[in-house]
This record gives structure tokens, C-alpha cells and sequence, in this order.
């Protein structure tokens, strides 16, 4: 099922940004959001997130569904979040959050198997035991860290640096950890607002090598043409009426 964007509209006192756009992102494929500066693509994809409200209309996405979001700047002086982070954690702690249920399991796993070893077993622990095993192995459990290293040597992050404290990098060199993050999630649906921002030649490459196979949608907003050219199957432009 895809990301379904029926009939919605947004104003700002006297000023329309849209009106009526409709367009669905389906899984497997990049839809780019075209319009000039100022025409509302970034608060249209805010709308989608649910993180501003549209004037009408409706967002209908599949049940159970992941969407991440890639904004143009995240180091806003109100976001708690990303300060902290920003302040006490590696860049490897960083985008490794990504792959937390895996940790948490892992964890269980280890205690189960002490248990095992020390003589408490039966049918419940057994089958709790071999569930993890699958789930573990099926979530990419033996795979994470060679996905890890893969992305963030794709971004540009010398293998030297991957444990260096997230504050002596650049702000775009952060920003660049919090994308490779995003990305290890796999969310079913990517938005994605500039995301060739901060990256040289060679990691653009490896952003469209690497998206072109994505499993999930994606829905992109990119002043680098050659980018959408690249990636998008399919065009939504916002233009003013």
C-alpha cells in the first residue's frame, strides 16, 4: 500500500502556499517535490508528518508504517534531543541508536543463554530463546555493524573517526552522522528535504547508488536536478495559482 496525499490545502492568513494536491508515494520508488522557494514543499512534507495540520485534506499511509525525515537544519537551539546527543555521544553511538530493538535482543538472548547454562530451561524458555534467534538474524543481527561501517565510510567518515566524540566534528560533518542514522532505521517512507546538502561529489554518488535500490518510498525535495534526474520516477510540483 502506498503513502496516499488526497486533496490537501494550506494557507497562511491571506496567502494560499497550495491548494488540492494529491499524489501518492509508492514502495520502491522516489517522487521529487519541485516548486520555487518559498512555495510550501517543506511544509507540505511537515503536513505529511503530522507535524503541522493542513487547512483540508487528508494523509493516508499503510497501517503500521515508519516514515523518517531528513530536514534541511537540525541544530536548532529548541531541540533538546539532538543537543544532548550532540554533546555526549560518539559518532558510532550515534548512528548506531539505529539498531536499539537489535542491542535490546541480543541482550535477552545472553541472559537466556546464561540461564541455559546454569541448568533453568523448560518449554517457554526454549521457544522465547529460538523467536530471538530468528528475529535477531532476520533484522540484520549478524550484518548491522558491516551495514554500519558501509554507510558512514560512504558519507565520507574516515574509519579513524568513528568513535570520536560527535562534537568535534563540523556541523555539516553531524549532519551528515544524523542522515546516516536516518538511513540504517529503514523507514518504509524517506522525506527528504535537500539532502544533498553538506555532501561532496563522491558521497552524492553513494546517496544515489544507495537509494536506488531502497526498498521503501521516498519523496525528495532537491534543488540538485541531476539528483532528482537520477532517482525520481515520478514529479509533484507546487506551483502558485
Amino acid at each position: 500500500m502506498s503513502l496516499q496525499i488526497s486533496n490537501l490545502s494550506k494557507s497562511f492568513s491571506v496567502r494560499t502556499l497550495f491548494a488540492g494536491v494529491t499524489f501518492a508515494v509508492n514502495p520502491g520508488e522516489c517522487v521529487a517535490l519541485v516548486g520555487s522557494n518559498g512555495s510550501g514543499k517543506t511544509t507540505l512534507m511537515r503536513i505529511i508528518l503530522g507535524h503541522e495540520h493542513a487547512d483540508s485534506g487528508v494523509v493516508t499511509r499503510p497501517k503500521e508504517s515508519r516514515i523518517g525525515y531528513l530536514p534541511q537544519e537540525i541544530f536548532l537551539a529548541d531541540n533538546q534531543n539532538w543537543a544532548r546527543e550532540k554533546e555526549t555521544m560518539t559518532l558510532w553511538e550515534l548512528v548506531t541508536q539505529a539498531f536499539a530493538r537489535l542491542k535490546d535482543i541480543k541482550l535477552r538472548i545472553e541472559s537466556i543463554e546464561a540461564e541455559m547454562a546454569a541448568g533453568r530451561t523448560g518449554a517457554a524458555i526454549q521457544d522465547e530463546y529460538e523467536r530471538l534467534i530468528a528475529e535477531y538474524e532476520k533484522s540484520g543481527g549478524y550484518t548491522w555493524q558491516a551495514k554500519t561501517i558501509r554507510l558512514l565510510k560512504g558519507f565520507g567518515f574516515p574509519e579513524s573517526r568513528f568513535h570520536d566524540p560527535l562534537k568535534t566534528f563540523s556541523g555539516g560533518w553531524q549532519m551528515r552522522g544524523y542522515f546516516v542514522r536516518l538511513l540504517l532505521t529503514e523507514p518504509d517512507y524517506l522525506l527528504l528535504d535537500e539532502p544533498t546538502n553538506y555532501l561532496d561529489i563522491s558521497s552524492i554518488s553513494f546517496l544515489e547508488d544507495y537509494l536506488a535500490s531502497y526498498p521503501g518510498g521516498i519523496l525528495a525535495v532537491s534543488h540538485d536536478r541531476y539528483f532528482l534526474d537520477e532517482l525520481a520516477r515520478s514529479v509533484v510540483a507546487i506551483v502558485p495559482e
